[in-house]
């Protein structure tokens, strides 16, 4: 992994010290919280978007395949006040400077990025059977929409 060869550390390790710890993400972490919420996918595995399907706990799916409950690619679990707190540490430069950040969303990396009537817009979803996210920082008024769903994708998405 890019991060742990370049920065010597466990990936857990450098979000831990370095994104959750900055940004003052207490909520945010590796062990699944006992308030989690359910995850919920549709119940047809030939086709899990079938608007017609009931919903069904995607649970087992993360305990059979992933080995463990519903989390983000990293492992992690967040709160809303986190990401929110994630989004503000990244606009004022808690992580790099403003104008380095500029060229990140300017090139689309890791994130996609659009240019609306004036307004560049960074944003970046994420889900899986019963996960969805969303968080949208439009950059020129610092307003930030965050998104979190025990729904399967792309249903909450939508009202992104």
């Amino acid at each position: 992994m890019v991060v742990e060869a370049a920065s010597g550390e466990e990936f857990r390790h450098y979000l831990q010290r370095h994104i959750f710890d900055v940004a003052r993400m207490r909520s945010t972490g590796f062990s699944r919280p006992q308030n989690a919420a359910r995850p919920y996918t549709r119940d047809n595995s030939e086709d899990p978007l079938n608007p017609d399907a009931r919903w069904v706990s995607a649970q087992s799916f993360y305990d059979r395949l992933l080995g463990g409950p519903a989390a983000g690619p990293g492992g992690e679990y967040s709160t809303v006040s986190d990401l929110f707190r994630f989004a503000t540490a990244l606009e004022s430069g808690k992580f790099l400077p403003r104008e380095n950040l500029e060229t990140l969303l300017h090139e689309g990396l890791g994130c996609q990025c659009d240019a609306h009537s004036g307004h560049e817009i960074f944003s970046h979803t994420g889900g899986g059977p019963g996960v969805d996210t969303g968080l949208r920082l439009d950059m020129n008024t610092d307003t930030v929409s965050i998104f979190l769903s025990n729904f399967s994708p792309p249903f909450p998405q939508a009202f992104m």
